[in-house]
């Protein structure tokens, strides 16, 4: 029986030898090894580290890791368990017995910022130290956050004061600007872009002033107004510019931007960031169309109008103007007049400002009842055009 005993030991030890180690220990061959002069070993395996691939901002998730231990020899091991964005730091100081795992997890991780982040299980300390083998990083992971998507309507903060409410977005190729009598001229957007107009409200929850500015939300392939931004009737209070808003105060108006035709067919999305620092948006609010949105073109056919009127006269001036787009669209036309190298709205008539909906391969004709001016101060003759149209045309007194 003796005999057989050390034959048997030493069988293992040579196909140990062989081998290196015996990678996975059962456990009643680990108790006779153990018995050929007392030698063991440790051998610590890791798997893959589980978390989601993705998860937006402000949802939670969990990450976990199991540790194995293979050998015949109980493994103590210190590690920590971390991500980059700093939602996760889980120190682990564990004893594994031998031929035994144990896992390791975290739950209710709540990232806040979006982008890729890194989760690593780091190893500090071992015994036997031999039972891992070099490096420090014991498995890794990356999971990529992605902004929030937010509804319309729903309000998010920014910061602990501001909330911020989107209520929706208009898409056009024209906007009225007003000055200090109403409405002064119409401006359209360049060629192959939109102006892209969300209604938004800024409330301060807070009990001290904050700064609204407008770095905290963007446009993605787009162009945010700055200080330029038009005035826009009837739309509430110009939000493209910084502004200090009171406590338990707020304010209502619009965002105004530019964005590509061919981006603003299919989509218009609005991104928040609530550091105003330039980095990876928190916020999305998607503002998708359910089918391709197609665009007018407007064009001016004819001008009915005299050439010529007595001073103080009143006459009529009718323009025809045809969308010859795919899209149906809202047209916005001001009648003005030339004065010192500069055009103004013609308010001498009766309606000077025009905005209707045309659609695609309609016209539409707008009229109005101008009086020629009288007087020596005035000219005998003025140049006039329905802008935003090129087109001019004299009208003057008889001779």
């Amino acid at each position: 029986m003796t005999i057989f005993y050390i034959q048997l030991c030493i069988f293992f030890m040579v196909a140990m030898h062989r081998r290196g180690f015996l990678r996975t220990a059962v456990v009643p061959l680990s108790a006779v090894v153990t018995g050929c002069g007392g030698f063991s070993s440790a051998k610590v395996s890791v798997s893959d580290l589980e978390s989601p691939e993705s998860v937006s901002v402000g949802d939670t998730y969990s990450a976990s890791v199991t540790i194995t231990n293979n050998g015949g020899t109980e493994v103590m091991l210190t590690a920590s368990l971390e991500s980059s964005d700093g939602t996760i730091r889980e120190d682990i100081d564990t004893t594994i017995p031998a031929n035994d795992a144990k896992e390791f997890s975290t739950e209710n991780v709540s990232p806040t910022e979006a982008g890729e982040t890194q989760i690593v299980l780091r190893k500090e300390t071992v015994e036997p130290t031999d039972a891992i083998e070099d490096g420090t990083i014991l498995a890794e992971t990356t999971v990529s956050v992605t902004p929030k998507e937010v509804s319309p309507g729903t309000g998010v903060t920014f910061g602990n004061n501001l909330l911020v409410t989107v209520d929706g977005v208009t898409v056009t190729q024209s906007v009225f600007s007003t000055g200090r009598w109403g409405i002064s001229s119409v401006t359209t957007s360049p060629t192959e872009k939109v102006f892209v107009i969300y209604d938004i409200t800024v409330e301060n929850v807070g009990t001290e002033s904050v700064t609204w500015g407008p770095g905290l939300v963007s446009v993605p392939d787009g162009e945010m107004y700055g200080d330029t931004a038009p005035y826009i009737p009837n739309s509430g209070e110009r939000l493209n510019t910084k502004r200090q808003i009171s406590a338990a105060d707020s304010v209502s108006g619009y965002l105004i931007a530019l964005l590509p035709t061919d981006v603003a067919a299919t989509k218009t999305p609005l991104v928040g960031q609530r550091t105003n620092s330039g980095a990876t948006p928190e916020f999305r609010w998607p503002f998708a169309v359910e089918s391709e949105r197609s665009f007018p073109e407007f064009v001016l056919k004819k001008v009915d109008t005299p050439r010529t009127v007595t001073a103080g006269q009143q006459y009529d001036i009718t323009c025809t103007i045809e969308n010859t787009g795919a899209g149906d669209g809202t047209l916005r036309a001001l009648l003005q007049y030339e004065s010192t190298n500069d055009w103004k709205a013609l308010d001498s008539a009766t309606t000077y400002a025009f905005e209707r909906t045309v659609k695609a391969g309609n016209e539409t004709t707008i009229s109005t009842t101008n009086t020629f001016p009288s007087g020596i101060l005035h000219d005998d003759e003025y140049k006039y055009r329905l802008a935003p149209f090129s087109e001019t045309w004299i009208t003057g007194t008889k001779s």
